[in-house]
């Protein structure tokens, strides 16, 4: 939901003040220029990766938080919630640099939370409930 918001916050900024949102945002603009065929979610998804993935992190976080959920180190819980943060950015191209172990570690993440497996299909307990969708 958090993901979403921010395609709804980005929405509405520039389409109520276009002159500071072009200001506030000047990296999507730039990607948009930069694209053949730019889609409005795609170069969303990129400033998503430049300035909202850490605050997603931290919105999960308070989420989990609130939830009690537990991890066995501050740097897992960390770990953990960067993670999650990546859902549905997997197609930029940030997400695309990262190693392919740090790629798979953060769909194995992403996918137990989702349904209760890891990335192969094998069963692996999330710190939520999955949802199934």
């Amino acid at each position: 939901m958090l993901h979403e918001a921010v395609h709804a916050y980005l929405v509405s900024y520039f389409a109520n003040n276009p002159a500071l949102a072009q200001l506030s945002y000047p990296d999507m603009l730039v990607e948009w220029e930069k694209q053949k065929h730019p889609t409005l979610n795609d170069v969303q998804h990129i400033e998503m990766t430049i300035e909202f993935k850490n605050d997603i992190a931290a919105g999960l976080r308070e989420y989990g938080d609130l939830h009690n959920y537990s991890f066995s180190s501050p740097e897992e819980k960390n770990q953990f919630y960067s993670d999650m943060a990546w859902g549905g950015l997997e197609q930029t191209p940030a997400y695309k640099s990262l190693s392919v172990s740090d790629q798979n570690r953060i769909l194995d993440t992403i996918v137990a939370e989702q349904y209760g497996t890891d990335r192969t299909g094998t069963p692996q307990a999330g710190k939520g409930t999955p949802s199934g969708c």
